[in-house]
């Protein structure tokens, strides 16, 4: 039986007492998830591979659904920074391309900072510029994949470095290349190489400095 208490729906309990029921506004996206999308996403992934096994050909749905079963639980593993970040952080990937490809090195240069020269150069970051650099490198690093380009180190870096920018993270910008250990270790040709450092967080490129040689950083200014 339904009563009124405190403007909110309650339940009276027949063994006595009066049990609350939270309203629809307040209940948590992670409660919506764990009571109805999840469990609805994992079954229907738990048909397919039941289709598999027993050698059945895949259906379109059985396709889709698990394309859209693995978005959506990496979406809802990233943070909240992370999530809000995705968008700037696409926008800031075909800006960064566009620059790339049409603006000329030295060009480029003025719009990324300071030139330090050929040195290593790890800016200090308090805990909190760290928290919103490791949401920045999850942001670019999803949504490199779904740009109408190619969204190599170079593009993530600068997009990298605009978005720290914004959310006043400071931030180095590394170019280098490949060094002669690493590259005979690989058995490939010296390569070009860009990586975004932010205090201890390597934001884009990977951890390069072992690997690559800077010939050029620049600090935002």
């Amino acid at each position: 039986m339904l009563e009124a208490q405190g403007g909110r729906a309650a339940l009276a309990n027949p063994l006595g007492g009066v049990r609350g029921i939270r309203s629809a506004s307040k209940i948590p996206a992670s409660f919506v998830w764990k009571s109805a999308i999840g469990p609805s996403v994992e079954l229907l992934g738990e048909f397919c591979r039941l289709r598999r096994r027993l050698g059945l050909p895949p259906q379109g749905v059985c396709r889709m659904t698990g394309y859209i079963g693995r978005k959506l639980t990496v979406f809802w593993k990233l943070s909240v920074p992370a999530k809000l970040l995705l968008l700037p952080a696409w926008l800031s990937l075909c800006v960064a391309a566009g620059i790339f490809r049409f603006v000329r090195f030295g060009r480029l240069g003025q719009l990324l900072g300071r030139n330090i020269g050929a040195g290593a150069c790890c800016p200090l970051a308090s805990p909190a510029a760290v928290d919103r650099a490791i949401a920045i490198s999850s942001a670019v690093q999803i949504v490199s994949r779904y740009t109408p380009f190619r969204s190599d180190c170079v593009p993530q870096a600068i997009a990298g470095q605009f978005l720290c920018r914004a959310l006043n993270v400071p931030s180095a910008l590394h170019f280098g290349v490949g060094n002669r250990v690493a590259s005979a270790v690989s058995g490939e040709s010296m390569q070009a190489h860009a990586w975004l450092v932010v205090g201890p967080i390597f934001v884009t490129g990977g951890r390069s400095f072992k690997t690559h040689t800077t010939t050029a950083c620049f600090v935002a200014r």
